[in-house]
């Protein structure tokens, strides 16, 4: 019986100790990427013309996360518009070159304001995306991610990662 403890207790400390080394890195620390990509209306954007050397908030997700990118969306532009730039970008690397124009329409249809599509992953990838949840990273005015967070956009969440960009923006 006491064996039988000893085991059970020695797995659960293996797989929590799996667990929590498991968990992947974020992309605090890593330099901007530097991109040129096009918009849903075919606009062209490079980092190096519309954010390098701003502070900018990058908001990324996949199809799954969309539904929860509203949750940030407005918390954000209310409080740090006037304070950091903004970039979106879409993670549509899965779609069927066929269907781009049809998905670009789609987004029109959906968004007024510029969604960058990453039809090859690369910012997303660059940037140690989760999928099924919108990625949110603060990268400052040296071109340096200060923070990285991800999920649906509890208030909380969001209101912690608006502090923490305040932060980071004081002098």
């Amino acid at each position: 019986m006491t064996r039988s403890l000893l085991l059970l207790a020695c797995l659960v400390t293996f797989s929590i100790t799996t667990t929590l080394a498991a968990d992947p890195a974020t992309a605090i620390g890593k330099r901007a990427i530097t991109f040129t990509l096009e918009d849903q209306y075919q606009q062209e954007w490079a980092w190096d013309k519309h954010w390098r050397g701003k502070p900018t908030i990058v908001m990324m997700t996949d199809r799954s996360g969309k539904d929860y990118l509203q949750n940030w969306i407005k918390p954000l532009v209310d409080s740090l518009n006037d304070k950091v730039r903004f970039a979106s970008f879409a993670d549509v690397s899965t779609v069927p070159g066929f269907l781009k124009g049809f998905i670009r329409s789609k987004f029109r249809e959906a968004f007024t304001w510029s969604i960058l599509m990453d039809w090859d992953g690369v910012v997303m990838e660059h940037y140690l995306a989760r999928p099924d949840v919108p990625n949110v990273l603060f990268v400052d005015a040296t071109g340096t991610v200060r923070l990285h967070t991800w999920g649906q956009g509890t208030g909380s969440s969001v209101k912690t990662f608006i502090d923490q960009v305040k932060r980071h923006l004081q002098p």
